[in-house]
């Protein structure tokens, strides 16, 4: 039987990626912005080498030979274990409801269809430096899903699609990100699906799902809003947990309309300052960061309640881009996401290295090392960086 019911929200713990910054880097003590650095314009070959990032090596001839006495759904699962999932392979294998959602799908010769939210837009001037621009590592992570996607092909005629709910918008009011730029972000990141020309890969806005149930949905916020406030909430989220979330979120919050300068910057997030002298950050951004928390939980929680998934997109497969101790499918966004990676994305700065491969780091600890060239776009915006072979 398909799960419908299943509406509370994860631990916090499994709610953000690894995305915190503070005592995480080292920072130089003067300002990387300011070095001289090598940059070259984007250019064609680029393309192609972006495209090679997001194709890992994959032997599917001797995954069919492997797998061909396993039923079709098995099939496909087992196909998911070994190319994207970074969750438990047996809890997916073994999710009596993950196998119930495929067969069904089979049974009316239904695309294999993937529930992902992921991708937003993140204004922290450490990671990224242009606020909405897409980069690189957006292109490697569109073309990668779409590669997943036609993978299941291969094995199952109909083949898949991802459905990517960009989250951008409904939680930028938690982030203090304006509408614009949250909604800008997702119409390019719409765009570039067209541009890439990508057909088993479709990008949505969480926030037009809740259009039509919009009433229920902020009686729910309010609810939950006002129960975390005065310290009376069912979320599960501990008090250790409330503290894991303000630093994940103190790394997405928009930090870049305080106008901080290098060194405020470096104060509140270098891994070698004492938590002590961090205190007049602290104080600018300590009030905006309590609502954001608050804010943050109150949405996730309502928009648990309100069951999107099933509605939207009734009994697909959902993924996730955060580690959970459950039968669901872990996808990763990229082919070295949680291996020599562990930033989204949209949380940084796609770096290629010397071998082809794209890792995502906090622009600010690559601009100006000299081992690095930036690779920028014709308006001067940061494509990606790669590392210079010497």
């Amino acid at each position: 039987m398909i799960n419908t019911q299943e509406a509370r929200p994860d631990s916090v713990s499994e709610a953000l990626s690894e995305s915190a910054l503070i005592g995480r880097f080292q920072w130089p003590l003067d300002d990387p912005r300011l070095r001289t650095q090598s940059r070259r314009l984007t250019c064609a070959s680029d393309d192609a080498r972006l495209a090679r990032a997001a194709t890992p090596d994959f032997d599917l001839e001797g995954f069919l030979k492997k797998t061909q006495g396993l039923s079709s759904e098995m099939r496909i699962i087992e196909l998911l274990n070994e190319t994207c999932q970074f969750n438990s392979r047996s809890r997916f294998r073994d999710g009596e409801d993950v196998r119930e959602r495929i067969r069904r799908m089979q049974a009316v010769g239904r695309p294999i269809e993937i529930v992902l939210p992921a991708f937003a837009p993140v204004l922290n001037t450490v990671k990224r430096f242009e606020s909405v621009a897409l980069s690189g590592a957006e292109d490697v992570s569109l073309l990668y899903l779409s590669w997943v996607a036609e993978l299941i092909a291969r094995v199952y005629e109909p083949g898949a699609i991802i459905h990517v709910v960009s989250d951008g918008v409904f939680y930028s009011s938690a982030l203090g990100i304006t509408w614009v730029e949250a909604h800008t972000y997702e119409q390019r990141l719409k765009a570039r699906v067209r541009e890439l020309g990508l057909h088993n890969v479709v990008v949505h806005s969480m926030s037009d799902f809740l259009l039509p149930c919009h009433d229920e949905f902020l009686r729910n916020f309010d609810r939950h809003y006002h129960e975390i406030w005065k310290g009376h909430s069912n979320d599960g989220i501990t008090a250790k947990d409330v503290g894991r979330l303000s630093g994940s979120l103190l790394a997405g919050i928009n930090t870049r309309k305080y106008g901080f300068t290098y060194e405020e910057m470096r104060n509140l997030f270098s891994a070698d300052v004492p938590p002590e002298q961090r205190y007049a950050e602290w104080v600018t951004v300590f009030a905006s960061l309590r609502d954001s928390v608050t804010h943050y939980r109150a949405l996730r929680a309502a928009l648990a309640e309100l069951r999107w998934e099933e509605k939207q997109f009734p009994g697909a497969l959902r993924a996730t881009i955060h580690l959970k101790k459950k039968s669901i499918l872990g996808m990763r966004l990229y082919p070295e996401y949680r291996r020599r990676s562990m930033l989204l994305p949209y949380h940084g700065i796609g770096v290629l290295s010397h071998d082809g491969c794209l890792t995502v780091e906090p622009e600010m600890f690559v601009c100006g090392r000299p081992e690095y060239t930036r690779v920028v776009n014709a308006d001067g915006t940061t494509r990606f960086y790669e590392q210079i072979v010497s």
